[in-house]
């Protein structure tokens, strides 16, 4: 639960402030409601 109230802080300043928000997950679930997605393998962006 504590990680989806962070996500709604985060959306929200998004949203209403119009700030930009650069998160690190594992999370594919959480990964797959953010608006771009960049992928690193090997430490390379791919």
């Amino acid at each position: 639960k504590s990680s989806e109230q962070v996500f709604a802080i985060l959306e929200n300043l998004v949203r209403e402030r119009g700030k930009t928000v650069v998160a690190v997950t594992h999370d594919l679930d959480m990964a797959a409601r953010m608006d771009r997605r960049i992928h690193i393998v090997d430490g390379k962006i791919g």
